[in-house]
Parts: structure tokens; sequence; C-alpha cells
């Protein structure tokens, strides 16, 4: 009796060291699996930005460029040379440079995401004022709202406003442009409005459900796009 008790207490002892050492390894595996998952979000939020700066800069050289064409159009029938307005060619590859951002933003954008990161992740770009009490917060409700969310007072890149977001610098190729060419026309693009409060940027909001992780993050000024 007292043998077959000692064994059930060795038993008992065994079942509960195999219980511990079985909820470790499933802590250590959802850590690392979350460890991961956050290295993931980060890449693919800066595979956002990568996303963002290139659609911007197609765009503006697109709308740069199709200015130049209509003006060296016009110069040709008038059988005149060339007049550039580059306050005018700014306009065109600044809106430009937006129509391509809203292209890629579109709802098929969100469902390729989605299906891309096996619904695990979800994304907003956005534009607006921040400073990093704001970005802290609204990281903070993502964790306790439980999706993504852009700052207070900040608005989804397809709105209008977001277009004052995007500055763009033209470099007109003028000894092309008098041969009634393009030459090596080109914008470069950056992301920011100014304030004298807080600083406007375009940013990447992300969650997940799944591991709970939220991040927040912009594009610095430094990133240009040429």
């Amino acid at each position: 009796m007292r043998a077959f008790l000692s064994f059930l207490i060795v038993f008992a002892a065994f079942a509960i060291i195999l219980t511990i050492l079985s909820a470790s390894i499933s802590t250590k595996q959802l850590n690392l699996s979350k460890s991961i998952e956050i290295e993931r979000m980060h890449a693919i939020q800066m595979n956002i930005k990568e996303l963002i700066i290139e659609s911007a800069r197609l765009g503006a050289n697109t709308g740069l460029i199709e200015y130049l064409e209509s003006r060296i159009a016009e110069g040709k029938i008038l059988n005149k040379p060339v007049i550039i307005n580059e306050e005018e060619a700014k306009i065109a590859a600044r809106k430009k440079s937006q129509e391509y951002l809203k292209n890629i933003i579109k709802p098929e954008f969100y469902d390729n995401f989605d299906r891309l990161y096996e619904n695990v992740f979800e994304a907003k770009i956005w534009c607006g004022f921040v400073d990093s009490t704001l970005l802290d917060r609204t990281k903070n409700i993502m964790f306790k709202e439980k999706k993504t969310l852009v700052c207070d007072n900040c608005l989804e890149i397809i709105d209008a406003s977001c277009e004052s977001y995007i500055h763009v610098n033209t470099k007109i190729d003028y000894q092309s442009i008098e041969k009634f060419e393009t030459g090596d026309s080109h914008s470069e693009v950056s992301f920011y409005k100014e304030s004298s409060v807080n600083f406007g940027v375009v940013g990447i909001s992300s969650f997940s459900k799944k591991f709970n992780i939220a991040m927040i993050s912009y594009i610095p000024t430094s990133e240009v796009s040429k």
C-alpha cells in the first residue's frame, strides 16, 4: 500500500513537472512567435513606406512630364518657344502624385494586404500633425480598442487635404525643352507640412489582433525620393 502511495506521489509530482515544463515551452513559443511577428510588422511598415515613396515619385514624374508635353505640343503648334510656368509644373506633379497614392490605397489594396498577411495585420496610411505624445497615445488606444487607428485630427491618405503634405521639387531640363523634348526632367518628392505647433507628416498605423501588436510610424522628411 505504501509502495503504491509512493508511486502515486511520484507520478503526481512527475505530472506537475511535465505541466510546468509544457506551460513554459508554450509561453516561450508564444513569445518567440510574437517576437517574430513584431519583426515582421516592422518589415511590413518599411515596405509600405517604400510603396508610398515610390508611388508618389512615379506620380510626380508622370504629372510633370504630362505638363511639359502639353506645353511642348502648344509650342510646336504655335511655332514658338516653349513657355514653362514652374509653379504650374509643381502643382501638376503634386496632384498626380496624390492621385497615384489614392490608387494604391483603394479597397483592393486592403483586400490584398489581408490576403498577403493572412488577416493577421491591419494597416492604415494617413496624414496629419503629430508629436511623440500623440503617437504614443494613438498606439495605446489601438491596444485598448484592438484595431488599427489613425491619430487624432489625422486623415486617411485618400483625403484631398493630404495633397498639401506632398512637396515636389521639379527639375526641368530646359536645354531639352528648347528642342521640344522633356529630356532628363524629373521630380523630387518629400512628405511634410510645417506648423508652429506640431509637424505634419505622412504615416502608417498597423495592428495585429492575433498577437496584440500595435505600431505607428511616419516617413521622415530626410527620406526624399528622387
